[in-house]
């Protein structure tokens, strides 16, 4: 994969799975912009082959017009690892975002106090996970599908791919928002670890 940014994590040693559940539409008022919240913009962006081919609900979780790479992964995965090691304060969980052409969206992490955050920002923020700090929130700015491509012949097409993931300090239950600027807000739950979304 390619990147300006360098916003890529390194991926975990954890065991790879599928199965999670996809996102939920919600109301039909416009959604309102996250303040604060840091953007990544088109000149960001990561590029790879896998960007076009997003959508596998097998391997990563669709949130309105969000996809993120391998993030099913992490639902079975024993409780055991995802427990910082080696003076760590958190382990890195690699999943780009994907976005599908078209208005910015903000994508926004509930999660049960500061177990979980997101990192689509450098550098990755430290705890407490804040929208300020890009941990709990963060604006992401498509490209246009004919923006040119500095990877290789062509353009970027009809999805944009931000490098990032999610900063994990145990087990956890994470409730993803997605606000379509002007649009839809979307909603699914991801659990970080086997039966964390089951109460």
């Amino acid at each position: 994969m390619t990147t300006r940014s360098g916003a890529l994590l390194a991926a975990v040693g954890l065991l790879a799975a599928s199965g999670c559940g996809g996102g939920d539409e919600d109301g039909d008022s416009p959604a309102q912009a996250v303040k604060g919240a840091p953007m990544r913009d088109c000149a960001s962006r990561a590029e790879s082959p896998t960007a076009r081919r997003a959508g596998d609900p097998r391997a990563g979780v669709k949130v309105g017009p969000v996809y993120f790479t391998g993030l099913a992964r992490y639902e079975r995965i024993d409780a055991r690892e995802f427990r910082p090691r080696g003076g760590s304060t958190y382990i890195p969980a690699k999943a780009a975002a994907v976005v599908d052409a078209g208005p910015s969206v903000e994508v926004i992490l509930h999660a049960e106090g500061s177990r979980a955050g997101l990192a689509y920002v450098k550098p990755s923020p430290d705890p407490p996970f804040t929208i300020s700090n890009g941990g709990r929130a963060v604006t992401l700015k498509p490209c246009k599908p004919t923006e040119p491509s500095f990877s290789g012949a062509g353009d970027v097409g009809d999805r944009t791919m931000f490098a990032g993931g999610f900063l994990l300090r145990g087990t956890s239950c994470a409730r993803l928002e997605v606000r379509v600027r002007g649009g839809r807000t979307y909603r699914a739950s991801v659990p970080f670890g086997r039966e964390a979304c089951a109460s």
